[in-house]
Parts: structure tokens; C-alpha cells; sequence
């Protein structure tokens, strides 16, 4: 027997209530956002139209725990294309947001954002060494060795050592302001 999915009729009003948000329930589900998506058009199974209707429906916990809502690359094309000024990209941020909030951080996506938060609070700047590790743990990061290795060849692999940019603070404090 299938298992019964939980809806939730409050997801859509909460998703509008952050300031990415806005918008979301005067999508008419054309299906612009999706057919103008670079994404998409390289990994067929990323559908910021279906994304939002998930949303609409009230599929919280399924939206919140997906992988889909960290694919979304913030191109800007759905909203240049979307003929109601909806603004989908934001709209994604949004429940990435959500989700960060309610604590769903075991996806890629997740660990990816907390990984690069982390990294600007202690040091100001990326550590782009070690994030593929932070990001897909140590196992996962082996599968891009032959990437690495392309990269060491023309000598753009960067040192994992890094120290802190002078402005630290600065950053930091930004930081603490957005900090919910």
C-alpha cells in the first residue's frame, strides 16, 4: 500500500511570506520558468514549474527534503521569460531558506550552502579545496578525482590552506546581521 503524503495548505502562504517568496500564488503554471531553464535542458528531471506547483499543493516535506531546490543555478532566465513577473529563482531561495531553517540539511545542496557559510564566518573567503569534501563527505569527493586531476595539470587546483582576508570581522558581522 502507498504511503499517504502529508499536505501541508499553509506551505504556499509561508514560502510568500519571505521576501523571495512573493509572488508565488499568481503562478499560472505556463511552464515558461521550465522550458527557459538551463538547468533543465541538462538535467531533464529539474522542474522549477513543478517545483512551485509542489509547493501550491502543499507538499512541504517532500519540497523541503528534495535535492531539486539546490539545482536551481540563479540564471535569472525564468524570471526574464515569465510573462506574470514572477520571480522563480527567488522563489527556490526562498525554500532553501525554509528548509535550512526546519533543519533539512542532509542533501548536497544543504551541506554545499552551510559549507560556503561556514568557511565566509571563520576566514572571509571560500576555501575551494576543502569544500568538495564538506559537500559530498570523503567517498563522494573521490569520484571527482579525475576532475582534480585535470585541474592540477593546468595548475588551477587551489591550495587547501588558506588564512583570513583582513576584513574578517566585517564579514563576520554581516553574517550575525542575516543570521535568523
Amino acid at each position: 500500500m502507498a504511503e499517504a503524503t502529508r499536505l501541508d495548505d499553509t506551505f504556499a502562504t509561508e514560502v510568500a511570506a519571505l521576501e523571495d517568496g512573493k509572488g508565488i500564488k499568481q503562478c499560472l503554471q505556463c511552464g515558461v520558468c521550465s522550458s527557459s531553464c538551463p538547468v533543465r535542458a541538462l538535467l531533464p528531471t529539474f522542474d522549477p514549474r513543478r517545483l512551485i506547483a509542489k509547493i501550491l499543493l502543499g507538499l512541504k516535506e517532500e519540497v523541503l527534503a528534495s535535492d531539486e531546490i539546490w539545482f536551481c543555478a540563479r540564471c535569472q532566465q525564468c524570471t526574464a521569460n515569465c510573462h506574470k513577473n514572477i520571480r522563480p529563482g527567488d522563489i527556490i531561495t526562498a525554500v532553501r531558506t525554509l528548509s535550512l531553517r526546519e533543519g533539512y540539511r542532509k542533501t548536497a545542496g544543504a551541506k554545499h550552502t552551510l559549507a560556503f557559510l561556514q568557511d565566509m564566518a571563520r576566514h572571509g573567503e571560500l576555501n575551494e579545496a576543502t569544500l568538495p569534501v564538506k559537500t559530498l563527505g570523503v567517498f563522494g569527493t573521490l569520484k571527482l578525482i579525475p576532475y582534480g586531476v585535470q585541474l592540477l595539470l593546468k595548475g588551477k587546483v587551489p591550495s587547501p590552506l588558506i588564512g583570513s582576508i583582513d576584513d574578517v570581522k566585517e564579514v563576520q558581522a554581516l553574517i550575525e546581521e542575516f543570521d535568523d
